[in-house]
C-alpha cells in the first residue's frame, strides 16, 4: 500500500488527509456554538435531577402523622405532655379538641378592701402630714374613701411605705412588685393609668426597705418603669389634635361604642394639674437616681414640662405647689452643674454664672416658705424620714 498514516495502514483504509486548523484558547472561549452546547448540557442535567426528585413518593408525611396519632393514643398522659414540650405537629392534634383559655388572674392585681392593712387610715394621715411635704408631687389625698375608690394602687403603696409594722411593709412591698410586673409586663389585668404612676413614684421615694432587697439596681429598674408609664400616657408632651395612635388605656367596659372611642382620640384634652405634677415628679425621681446611681439617664426635659412648671407656679392649687416648683428648679440647676463638671474647662469659669442663678432662685422663694426650711429639702434620695 501507499503511504499514509499508521492508523490508516493498520485498519487497511485509504488515508485521506483532512483540513486541520488548530483553534486557540481565546477562540474556544468566545465560540458561541460551543458555549451554547455547554449550557444545553447543564440544563439537561438539571432537568434530569428535578425529574428524579418529583418521582419520590409524597405520602410519607401523612403516614408519619398517622403513626404519631397512633402512638399518642397508646401513650400515657404523662408521655403526651412530655412529647408536647419537645415539638408540636398540627396534623397530630384531633380536630374536635377546643383549646382551653386559662382564666384571668384577677386575684393577682385586683385590689379590694381586704388588701389594705387595718391601720390604713393612720397610714394615709402619716403620709399626707409627715412624708409628702418632702416630695409634694401630688395634692395630699386626705379623703380615704376617694383614695380607696379612685387610687387603690396609690393607697397600697402609701400603706407599704408609711405603715409602722415592718412585716406589713414587707408583705405589701412584695405584692406591689407582683402588681407592677403583671400590669406592665404580663399585661393580664388592669390599666396603665395615673394611679399606677403615682403609686410607683411613692414606692420609689419611700419604699427603700422593699427595693433594697433586690439590690441598688432595683431603684433604677423601677425608675425606668415609671418613665415608661409617663411615655405611654404621653404626659411629657403637648396633646396633639391629630394622632394615628389608639388610646393606650384600655376600658374594662367592652360595650363602649366605637364612636365614643374615636371621639376621645380626635378630641384630646389638656393634661390636668395632677398629671403635670406626676410627670415633674417622675423627672425629679429619675434625675436623682441618675445622679446617685449612674445606671440610667433622667427623663428628658421638654418645653412642655417647662410650661407645666410655670402653670403650677401660677395656679398654686395646692399649698405645696410652690415648694414642689422650687424643688424642680433646684434639681434642674443641679443637673446643669453636673454637666459642666464633666467638661474640660475649669469650674471657676462657670462659678459666677451659677451663683447668679442660685441667688435668683432664692429670691423667688416666699418668706413663709423660707421660714419653713423643711419644705424645700436638699436634693437627696431619702425624701424625708417617716
Amino acid at each position: 500500500m501507499g503511504g499514509g498514516c499508521v492508523r490508516c495502514r493498520r485498519l487497511n483504509r485509504p488515508c485521506v488527509p483532512g483540513e486541520f486548523s488548530r483553534k486557540t484558547a481565546a477562540q474556544k472561549k468566545h465560540d458561541p456554538v460551543g458555549r451554547l452546547a455547554q449550557l444545553e448540557s447543564k440544563l439537561d442535567d438539571l432537568i434530569c435531577a428535578l425529574s428524579s426528585e418529583r418521582a419520590t413518593p409524597l405520602d410519607a408525611p401523612s403516614s408519619t402523622a398517622s403513626d404519631l396519632a397512633n402512638r399518642n393514643a397508646s401513650s400515657t398522659p404523662q408521655q403526651q405532655r412530655a412529647g408536647a414540650t419537645v415539638g408540636f405537629t398540627p396534623s397530630a392534634v384531633p380536630s374536635d379538641i377546643t383549646p382551653v383559655t386559662p382564666p384571668p388572674q384577677a386575684q393577682a392585681t385586683d385590689l379590694s378592701g381586704s388588701d389594705f392593712p387595718p391601720d390604713v387610715e393612720e397610714c394615709l394621715h402619716t403620709f399626707c402630714h409627715q412624708m409628702l411635704r418632702y416630695f409634694p408631687f401630688m395634692c395630699p389625698p386626705t379623703d380615704l374613701g376617694w383614695v380607696r375608690r379612685e387610687r387603690p394602687f396609690l393607697l397600697l403603696c402609701i400603706c407599704a411605705t408609711s405603715s409602722k409594722s415592718i412585716p406589713t411593709r414587707a408583705a405589701l412591698g412584695s405584692r406591689i412588685k407582683r402588681i407592677v410586673a403583671d400590669r406592665l409586663i404580663l399585661d393580664s389585668y388592669g390599666t396603665v393609668n395615673l394611679d399606677l404612676l403615682l403609686g410607683l413614684l411613692t414606692f420609689l421615694a419611700w419604699g427603700h426597705g422593699s427595693l433594697l432587697k433586690g439590690g441598688l439596681s432595683s431603684f433604677s429598674r423601677f425608675a425606668q418603669l415609671a418613665m415608661l408609664v409617663v411615655l405611654e400616657l404621653r404626659l411629657n408632651r403637648q396633646p396633639t389634635e391629630e394622632t394615628n395612635m389608639l388610646s393606650i388605656s384600655r376600658n374594662n367596659n367592652s360595650s363602649m361604642r366605637s364612636s365614643e372611642l374615636f371621639s376621645n382620640i380626635l378630641r384630646p384634652r389638656d393634661h390636668t394639674l395632677e398629671e403635670r405634677r406626676a410627670v415633674l415628679g417622675c423627672f425629679y425621681i429619675s434625675a436623682v437616681m441618675s445622679s446617685y446611681f449612674g445606671q440610667i439617664d433622667a427623663l428628658q426635659w421638654t418645653a412642655y414640662m417647662e410650661e407645666g412648671l410655670t402653670v403650677l407656679h401660677r395656679s398654686k392649687e395646692c399649698v405645696t405647689d410652690e415648694s414642689f416648683v422650687h424643688q424642680i428648679r433646684l434639681q434642674l440647676l443641679s443637673r446643669e452643674v453636673g454637666n459642666v463638671l464633666r467638661q474640660t474647662a475649669p469650674p471657676h469659669f462657670y462659678l459666677k454664672a451659677f451663683q447668679s442663678k442660685l441667688d435668683g432662685a432664692k429670691s423667688t422663694i416666699s418668706q413663709s416658705l423660707q421660714s419653713d426650711g423643711a419644705s424645700i429639702p436638699c436634693n437627696n434620695p431619702t425624701f424625708g424620714h417617716r
